[in-house]
């Protein structure tokens, strides 16, 4: 269930980019998902087919098995259905990077590319112990003490995450909907203030800030608006999202002050 819905939230997101694609989108148009991280060792790849609704027959998206799919002209393993990885990237994913993806689809060759942003630089936060009454941990705005900050020279867009490792202490990667909060709007600023709403409980939290590529902030910006209609892409002959971003992390803790 949790992977049909992000799905279905794929397919409305295939709807940004650049401009109305100039070849034909049908049900045997393949979905692409692959989120690549600036300085990783292994990448992976899904692809899916497209889901269809008319009034007689329901076509569900499953993942498209036995592809020959390439990034830089080597073959990536497939451990999964539709799930193709690349164990050892081999400084593939290095900053500046051009990571060409390719794989035949239904007799059409679907392409893309995306180059690895630079790591987000001196990432601070100005308080990292922080303590809230019982009353503001759940309600109220900003925290005036609490600040998070990086470099932005290059007027980069970035997305802040909030993770609270009470959760689980394993990380959380992109796309998987397992952040416990995310600031959904990405932006080109070199802060963040931290609202207590962002806070559910005390306990121990990351901000994971992710520096993003324009084609992702394109999805974000399509999906907004009201016009779904015309899908459009950076994949050739393809929908989905095969993008590049770096990230860097930094800790704190939230206590309750004692009454």
């Amino acid at each position: 269930m949790k992977r049909s819905i992000f799905l279905l939230i794929g397919i409305l997101l295939v709807s940004c980019g650049k401009e109305t694609m100039t070849y034909d989108t049908n049900v045997s148009t393949p979905i692409v998902e692959g989120y690549l991280t600036t300085g990783a060792s292994s990448l992976t790849v899904k692809v899916y087919s497209m889901e269809s609704f008319d009034e007689n027959n329901i076509a569900l998206s499953k993942p498209v098995k036995n592809l020959e799919l390439y990034i830089n002209d080597i073959k990536l393993t497939e451990t999964a259905d539709g799930t193709y990885t690349l164990d050892s990237a081999g400084g593939m994913l290095n900053e500046g990077n051009t990571c060409n993806l390719r794989f035949e689809y239904n007799n059409k060759t679907i392409t893309a590319s995306t180059t690895m942003p630079a790591h987000p630089q001196n990432l601070q936060i100005s308080n990292s112990d922080i303590l809230l009454d019982s009353s503001g941990l759940y309600w109220g705005d900003s925290i005036p003490d609490v600040k998070i900050t990086w470099n932005n020279t290059d007027n980069a867009y970035y997305q802040v995450y909030i993770w609270s490792l009470d959760n689980s202490e394993s990380a959380p990667s992109f796309g998987s909907g397992r952040f416990g909060k995310m600031m959904m709007q990405p932006f080109q600023g070199n802060s963040y203030q931290l609202q207590r709403r962002d806070m559910m409980s005390t306990g121990r939290y990351v901000c994971y800030l992710y520096k993003i590529n324009k084609d992702y902030v394109e999805l974000y910006e399509r999906i907004s608006s009201s016009d779904l209609a015309n899908p459009v892409s950076y994949i050739t002959n393809g929908l989905g999202i095969f993008t590049g971003m770096s990230a860097d992390t930094i800790p704190y803790r939230v206590d309750a002050i004692s009454e």
